[in-house]
């Protein structure tokens, strides 16, 4: 087939686009043009930012594709101006939205379903990130509501994996290859669910040949719910450090941090929100898809750490312990 891939050179991107490739289809991406060397002439290219809504039909003008994957859109008007963009260009639509759409203060129980409620309010805010899981809910209405496209949505939990690009993994590796304990908040009771990289880029591409995707949107995860206590006991013994320190920390501590120490995504108090539990059903993924896990998420993760020690450990923090350091100063 051939295949244009909105993005495509960034981690879901750039492992999609590697397993279209591996599967030998023809892959045309469409970005910036800011990492060109990752594929090189392995792929076609269109270069240009999706943002500038008035440049994309000319861009696309003449082209056709057997299916487009969007995994870089966050507001519904980037999905809106592609949409008609490709009118003509292509019917196929697959769109990589988030388990983050989902309103967890209307759920009543876990796990959850595809149907479940999702989120209809927002901040005021004109920061993409400050509502991201509103504006990928509106992002889905787009384009499961454009008669005109064949289109399916995906709902990932966590995605750890090669080329992340928050510091999630590290957290743990750097922690652990330091011989420091593992701040958990309230214990790490709390149950989550993630998946890896490279079997979410297989999923995608399985969407290709099931018709029953269509009009469809999806949960994904291979793990099945696991305790954050345990997430971090698994990036341990990945790191060959199964004697790492656990310590539990109370959540009204975290309450307490000095602003200073608060962080960011690329360098949080915690890799993972760690407030409520929350994870999803797939039975639907797997009846529909046809889909099933590979591998176990130790596995997984243990692939990870060879791969992060192997690239000379990207993101790493090593040394940056401050607030890991105020926040075992103020346990009781």
């Amino acid at each position: 087939m051939n295949i244009l891939v909105i993005g495509g050179s960034r981690f879901v991107g750039r492992h999609l686009t590697e397993e279209l490739l591996r599967r030998g289809h023809r892959v045309t991406l469409f970005n910036r043009g800011n990492h060109r060397t990752v594929f090189g002439e392995r792929v076609d290219w269109l270069i240009g930012d999706r943002r500038e809504f008035d440049s994309l039909s000319g861009i696309f003008k003449g082209k056709t594709f057997d299916a487009c994957f969007d995994i870089c859109a966050y507001r519904p008007d980037e999905v809106r101006a592609l949409l008609k963009a490709l009118s003509g260009v292509t019917r196929r639509y697959v769109f990589c939205s988030t388990g983050s759409v989902y309103d967890i203060d209307r759920i009543e129980s876990l796990p959850v379903v595809v149907d479940s409620p999702r989120i209809t309010t927002t901040l005021d805010s004109s920061d993409a990130m400050l509502s991201y899981g509103y504006n990928k809910t509106r992002c889905e209405d787009e384009c499961l509501g454009n008669g005109g496209f064949e289109s399916t949505v995906i709902r990932p939990s966590y995605i750890l994996g090669p080329h992340e690009p928050y510091y999630r993994e590290q957290y743990f590796f750097d922690r652990a290859e330091a011989g420091r304990p593992i701040c958990l908040p309230a214990d790490g009771v709390n149950r989550y669910d993630f998946g890896d990289v490279r079997n979410l880029a297989g999923l995608f591409c399985d969407c290709l040949t099931h018709d029953a995707a269509i009009g469809k949107a999806y949960n994904w995860s291979d793990s099945g719910p696991v305790t954050l206590r345990q997430l971090a006991e698994l990036h341990c013994q990945a790191a060959d450090r199964p004697e790492t320190e656990l310590l539990p920390i109370p959540l009204e501590l975290y309450n307490d941090l000095p602003e200073k120490l608060l962080g960011d995504a690329y360098n949080p108090i915690f890799p993972f929100n760690f407030q409520y539990p929350f994870y999803q059903d797939t039975s639907l993924t797997e009846t529909d898809l046809n889909w099933q896990r590979s591998k176990t998420l130790s596995e997984y993760l243990t692939d990870t750490y060879r791969w992060w020690v192997a690239a000379d450990r990207p993101l790493s923090k090593q040394g940056n312990f401050a607030t890991d350091d105020w926040l075992i100063k103020h346990l009781a």
